[in-house]
């Protein structure tokens, strides 16, 4: 396994969990917490320090690697 599948990996798990946590926002009476990733820290897949670069290498690697956006 290659380093850019495991962080194709890594990085879809964390946008998964950031949509989960976003329709938890939108539905009523619903409220999930995200998980931390680090411990002792309060980062959590919905920080921005996680969440924009999981973002980014999502939209990278469908773009490079399989074509999609062009």
């Amino acid at each position: 396994m290659s380093y850019i599948e495991i962080a194709f990996i890594f990085t879809a798990a964390m946008l998964v969990m950031v949509l989960v946590r976003i329709l938890s926002i939108m539905l009523p009476g619903s409220n999930v917490t995200l998980p931390i990733i680090i411990p002792f820290t309060n980062i959590n897949p919905g920080n921005a320090l996680i969440f924009y670069p999981s973002m980014l290498f999502q939209i990278w690697f469908w773009t490079e690697k399989l074509g999609v956006f062009l």
